[in-house]
């Protein structure tokens, strides 16, 4: 119920969505290296230079001196990404299943999505129902859970 097994065209739904609603999109191709949430700032980065050409200051990495206070280097570097993008526009997380569960990837993209602007939205695409980190979020109705099935109105 909702959880769509491979092959099924989930990608090509939220591309073809976006294409239809002509939406600005930031993509980001999650894999397992995303794991180590220093690798997933520096890949986030450069997908955010390639939404965002005109903005000449990369953002920042995360080093080991960010380490002890992540949350707040979360907060700070979503702020500045979404800073980055125009409004209305898409982020786009596809592939989310592919990061193990337990690891700090699952921390960090709720406190990223905390931060969220008025006019920008966010589609992470998976296999899996969303980790439980998530499901605050669900309960303070800030994310839907699409279901592939038309809603009821």
């Amino acid at each position: 119920m909702g959880v769509w097994p491979p092959r099924c065209g989930k990608t090509t739904l939220v591309n073809s969505y976006l294409d239809a609603r002509e939406l600005p999109c930031l993509w980001y191709q999650v894999d397992k290296g995303d794991a180590d949430p220093a690798t997933f700032f520096y890949y986030l980065g450069l997908a955010a230079k390639r939404a965002a050409p005109q903005k000449r200051m990369p953002l920042p990495l995360l080093t080991r001196e960010y380490l002890q206070g992540i949350s707040t280097f979360t907060l700070r570097y979503f702020e500045n990404l979404y800073g980055r993008l125009k409004i209305p526009s898409m982020v786009v997380f596809d592939n989310y299943q592919e990061v193990p569960e337990g690891s700090p990837f699952h921390e960090v993209i709720p406190n990223g999505l905390s931060r969220l602007p008025e006019g920008l939205n966010v589609i992470l695409v998976s296999r899996k129902d969303p980790p439980p980190l998530l499901i605050r979020m669900r309960a303070n109705e800030r994310m839907n859970r699409g279901t592939g099935e038309p809603e009821n109105r």
